[in-house]
């Protein structure tokens, strides 16, 4: 038997010299992400360099909007260095522009590797569900200490036994805080197949962060890896938020992403029209109305990091952050929901894009 790795991780993929990434991260931001009225961006570092060419480019005034960087760990730092980041990255920018908001950690892969720790077997093995990537000991300490320095911990856990476990030991540590120490669980509520889950999100006191592009890049394929088990609460996104949950979107953009995932129109149409890439309805009854969608990717991706107080809706003492469309999304069909061009953005008062400019 072979052993069992994420695609990225094969991929020989260039790398960006070091005095090529303000460029390319300038490049990044308004290709993918202002032009679609992106104000502010929760960013897990891959490396240092890569930090601290944000930080300068926000001293230097040419960032256009706002970053929480989350450090990969141990990826980019080890946990304890990451809590003491000051000695190890050199950033100098204002917080309301650039601020490290705490750790990420890997608990487990991904669906299309077998490799989300699931209560369930994948299809073709009796004993294969996926492994936890750490002891229990490394997610105590690193809740622990990014408690201590006042970061928040952010956990990658795909499959529901990974979410339990990471739960678990959150609840036997007396549960989670609240405001920006409030431990998020990436791809929490993409795919729950029993709602015992959510009842250990609940004593954890967690903030559930789900990836709505996903329903149209892999929801129909979550049976072929897990059988009937996979085709259980796909992205139940209405039944959460009828249990009273937040919930915070997520693009997750990384290798192999959906191309369009950048784009929270295209993320709040996935919220609405729930349509595979082949065309394929995915529970459509967990469908969501474009103002339960629009809060999910403003309001509530603003409280998955404690800054629903100052971002996420107008209101006074807030950020200016403001968008404006072509059209009325309350006016158009469902599918045009997709299209609509953003015309007017302002981050933190600075008017990035206007009317009739046109972005690479």
């Amino acid at each position: 038997m072979g052993t069992r790795r994420e695609m990225d991780s094969l991929l020989p993929l260039p790398k960006i010299e070091a005095s090529e990434l303000k460029a390319a991260l300038l490049h990044g931001f308004e290709t993918y992400f202002t032009r679609y009225g992106v104000t502010c961006v929760g960013e897990f570092s891959n490396t240092v360099a890569g930090i601290e060419s944000m930080g300068a480019l926000a001293t230097a005034g040419n960032l256009p909007l706002s970053l929480r960087v989350y450090i990969w760990s141990p990826g980019t730092l080890e946990v304890a260095q990451a809590c003491k980041w000051q000695d190890h990255i050199e950033l100098g920018a204002p917080e309301s522009l650039v601020r490290i908001q705490g750790i990420k950690l890997f608990s487990d892969g991904g669906f299309t590797a077998k490799n989300a720790a699931m209560n369930c077997c994948y299809v073709g093995s009796d004993t294969w569900r996926g492994e936890i990537a750490f002891p229990k000991y490394f997610l105590r300490k690193a809740y622990e200490s990014t408690q201590a320095a006042g970061l928040q911990l952010a956990v990658h856990a795909n499959g529901d036994r990974a979410q339990e476990w990471v739960c678990g030991i959150i609840s036997e540590l007396g549960g989670g805080s609240s405001g920006r120490t409030r431990t998020r669980i990436e791809h929490a509520g993409n795919l729950l197949p029993t709602p015992r889950t959510s009842e250990y999100w609940a004593k954890a006191g967690i903030f559930p962060v789900p990836q709505a592009p996903f329903i149209y890049a892999s929801a129909e394929f979550f049976p072929d890896y897990m059988g009937e088990y996979g085709s259980r609460g796909r992205f139940p996104f209405k039944t959460l938020m009828r249990d009273g949950w937040r919930l915070g979107g997520s693009s997750d953009v990384y290798i192999g992403s959906e191309r369009e995932a950048t784009n929270p129109l295209f993320n709040i149409w996935c919220c609405m029209k729930r349509e595979s890439y082949s065309g394929q309805l995915i529970d459509p009854h967990e469908a969501l109305s474009f103002e339960e969608a629009l809060q999910m990717h403003t309001l509530d991706a603003a409280a998955s990091m404690g800054e629903d107080d100052v971002r996420g809706s107008l209101a006074p003492g807030k950020y200016a952050d403001i968008i404006a469309l072509d059209l009325d999304p309350l006016s158009v069909p469902v599918d045009a929901i997709r299209k609509l061009s953003v015309d007017f953005v302002m981050s933190l008062g600075r008017v990035i894009r206007r009317p009739g400019e046109v972005q690479a």
